[in-house]
């Protein structure tokens, strides 16, 4: 990847002429309209990233919109707790070795689950833990059935 971010557009044509000889992408900070790859402004909260671009209207705006979007999950216990509670149910599943196509049911069933969100938002992570395997168990051993209703993504 090439950046160009100098004022003088005219090096613009230099450069990807050299990059397309070298199988390079250009982001041209100078020239929004002619830039191959866009570089967003990158944020990031307790391993939540994400990225903003305004696609080269305003890097300000783009700073904002990141700085907001990295305020509201600071101050957004409940969704730091989900994760947390959520990457274990991750863990758990492939360490137990349950089977991608159900796991990938589960992690949207188990999540709508009315008592592990309520010990979300209680901040009670590990009893959030312990519910998660249960249920794993409880899908897996086919004592409970998936409500497909629940399911987000389609196989």
């Amino acid at each position: 990847l090439v950046t160009v971010a100098i004022p003088n557009l005219e090096v613009n044509d230099i450069v990807f002429e050299v990059a397309k000889k070298h199988k390079t992408l250009v982001n041209l900070a100078n020239d929004a309209d002619r830039t191959e790859v866009v570089v967003p402004f990158e944020g990031e909260v307790e391993g939540i990233r994400f990225a903003v671009t305004t696609e080269g209207k305003s890097g300000v705006v783009a700073r904002k919109v990141r700085d907001s979007f990295k305020k509201m999950l600071e101050e957004d216990d409940e969704t730091l707790y989900f994760l947390k509670a959520m990457y274990h149910l991750k863990k758990y599943m492939k360490a137990n070795n349950v089977p991608v196509q159900l796991r990938m049911k589960l992690y949207f069933v188990i999540a709508a689950n009315p008592e592990f969100r309520k010990l979300v938002r209680e901040e009670d992570i590990e009893g959030a833990r312990k519910l998660a395997e249960e249920l794993v168990e409880d899908y897996v051993s086919g004592k409970r059935k998936i409500d497909e209703s629940l399911v987000k993504i389609r196989f």
